[in-house]
């Protein structure tokens, strides 16, 4: 392993430390990765009986955040943002992603409820991410 895969899977143990702390345990997200062609998966069970390539599941940990949103002039105001911080550990989320927060990779099913993927910036020291910060969109 190299210093920065080192530094992410500290974070993640991190993370996992964090949501226990809090009592609300490991928090699993799945991310569902939307395929370009016609024909998706709803469940990850489903997606293994579809063409290669229609969907993709992937599993990973996060702590969940709520951040008041700030006007042009650095003013809180009344709105709120869903933030994610994701480990770096494993597949790193994309823009164009859905995920269900809260839910196992083993739980998805045709009534998991995703949310879209608004933005994704990671945190790379060094050029190698350690964890991402997603945000929700509304």
């Amino acid at each position: 392993m190299s210093n920065g895969s080192d530094i992410a899977a500290d974070v993640l143990a991190g993370l996992i430390e964090a949501g226990e702390a809090t009592g609300q345990g490991r928090l699993f997200c799945t991310i569902k990765r939307p395929a370009t062609g016609p024909t998706e998966a709803q469940t990850p069970r489903e997606a293994e009986s579809i063409a290669p390539g229609a969907v993709t599941f992937f599993q990973v940990t996060a702590v969940q955040e709520m951040r008041r949103v700030q006007d042009q002039s650095g003013t809180l105001t009344s709105e709120t943002m869903t933030m994610l911080l994701v480990d770096a550990t494993g597949t790193a989320p994309i823009k164009s992603d859905l995920i269900a927060v809260g839910v196992a990779m083993a739980d998805a099913d045709t009534d998991t409820v995703y949310y879209e993927v608004a933005e994704v910036a990671p945190l790379s020291p060094g050029g190698v991410p350690v964890m991402y910060e997603v945000q929700l969109a509304d």
